[in-house]
């Protein structure tokens, strides 16, 4: 909310539309690329952009890898998601 507060992130919420089961829809996290497969018909993705401001400011700071965040993400997508990275790895825990 303090991104949207400081016009960094649109405040519209956006929908991929519904994904498809095949083929898996490719998504990159961090210079990880995954292929998500979505664990029920009729899955879709709701997220948020960056502003102008925002985009242009992301591009400053560069890309850092978080941890904890790329971990957080994962698990939120592996909740309606089979998860494969582009390094051989599954994420699953919805097990």
């Amino acid at each position: 909310m303090l991104l949207m507060d400081l016009g960094l992130i649109l405040r519209t919420e956006l929908e991929s539309g519904i994904i498809e089961m095949h083929p898996a829809m490719p998504f990159t996290l961090q210079d990880t690329q995954y292929m998500l497969t979505p664990l029920h018909k009729g899955m879709r993705l709701y997220y948020y952009r960056f502003s102008p401001t925002g985009h242009e400011l992301a591009k400053l700071v560069g890309k850092r890898v978080h941890p904890d965040y790329h971990h957080a993400i994962c698990a939120l997508l592996a909740e309606g998601f089979e998860m494969h990275s582009d390094i051989g790895d599954t994420v699953n825990t919805h097990a």
